[in-house]
C-alpha cells in the first residue's frame, strides 16, 4: 500500500468538503474513509465520495484545475467498478467520485455485477478529523467490502467486524 502523508490527506479532505458544502453539493463518504469512521486503523490513501451525476458535473466545473478524469461512464481500470466516475487530485491525494444511483461493482463471490448501495439515501453522520460528514451506513459498507475482497477491503473488514 502506497504511503500517504496523513497531514496532507486531512488538508485534502477539508478542501473538498469545504467546496462541496459551499456549493450545496449533496455527497456521502465511502471506502477507506468510511471504514475509518467506523474504527478501521489502516493508512488512508484516497478519499471516496458518492453523489448524483448532476453534482459530479457541477463539481468538475468548480474544481477544473484539480480534475484528473472528467465524469465518464465505463468500467474502471481495475475492472471492479462500472458507472460514472471522476477523479480529482489535491497535491497528490486522489479524490474519487462515483455516481450514486447507477454504479455497479463486481462481486467476487458470485462473479456478477451488482448495484452499489445508495450511500446518499441512508447516510449516517460521523465526526472525522474534526468534520461532521455523511457516511455510508456500516452495514452497507461491510456488505460491499466483503464482496469486493481486495486487500484493503479485507483489512477494513477485520476492524469493522471485530
Amino acid at each position: 500500500m502506497k504511503k500517504v502523508n496523513q497531514e496532507l490527506y486531512v488538508k485534502a479532505l477539508k478542501w473538498i468538503v469545504r467546496l462541496l458544502e459551499k456549493n450545496k453539493i449533496k455527497y456521502a463518504v465511502l471506502g477507506g474513509l468510511a471504514a475509518y469512521a467506523y474504527g478501521s486503523k489502516r493508512m488512508l490513501v484516497d478519499i471516496d465520495f458518492s453523489m448524483s451525476y448532476k453534482n459530479m458535473k457541477k463539481l468538475a466545473k468548480i474544481t477544473e484545475k484539480s480534475v484528473v478524469e472528467m465524469p465518464w461512464n465505463g468500467v474502471s481500470s481495475t475492472g471492479l467498478w462500472k458507472g460514472y466516475y471522476m477523479e480529482l487530485n489535491y497535491h497528490g491525494i486522489r479524490i474519487e467520485v462515483g455516481e450514486t444511483t447507477n454504479t455497479k461493482f463486481f462481486n467476487k463471490k458470485t462473479n456478477q455485477w451488482e448495484k452499489f448501495p445508495d450511500a446518499l439515501k441512508n447516510a449516517v453522520t460521523k465526526k472525522i478529523f474534526g468534520l461532521t460528514l455523511p457516511v455510508m451506513p456500516k452495514k452497507s459498507l461491510i456488505a460491499y467490502k466483503s464482496k469486493l475482497k481486495r486487500k484493503v477491503d479485507l483489512l477494513d473488514l477485520k476492524s469493522l467486524c471485530s
